[in-house]
């Protein structure tokens, strides 16, 4: 399924029959993502050539695994092919989503993986005391 702005622009047909013309939010979102095999993560294309979306967070802290488009940024929150599966074309990526639907157990291991990372590194709370501790200095 896909949810999210813009996919309905898209000229293929297959992508218009998983479209499903919304965004969702809190549980509903959660719920996706919790309940499908692999998540898709692409950057917007106007996104900075570095930097991640929230979405790389979510996916993780809803212990989901995900295939996102690798950016330089990924490097200092993820190990890239642990925590986080990289593509940097569109080739490679019709090769990756194969390979992880028939591999759940290593597909499950680096989602636990990525879930573990942002659990203890990458939320509000952890955040929070960061801003403080600078602001301190």
């Amino acid at each position: 399924m896909i949810w999210g702005k813009g996919w309905s622009r898209s000229g293929r047909q297959e992508i218009k029959q998983l479209y499903r013309g919304r965004d969702i939010r809190g549980n509903q979102k959660a719920k996706a993502i919790s309940g499908t095999k692999i998540s898709l993560n692409p950057h917007h294309p106007l996104n900075d050539i570095y930097g991640v979306n929230r979405r790389t967070y979510d996916i993780a802290a809803c212990g989901g695994f995900q295939i996102a488009d690798y950016k330089k940024d990924l490097e200092a929150i993820f190990k890239i092919g642990e925590e986080i599966i990289c593509f940097r074309t569109l080739d490679e990526l019709k090769r990756l989503i194969p390979y992880y639907l028939k591999h759940s157990e290593e597909r499950a291991a680096i989602a636990d993986a990525a879930y573990q990372r942002v659990i203890k590194e990458h939320t509000y709370e952890v955040r929070a005391r960061t801003i403080l501790g600078l602001i301190k200095e």
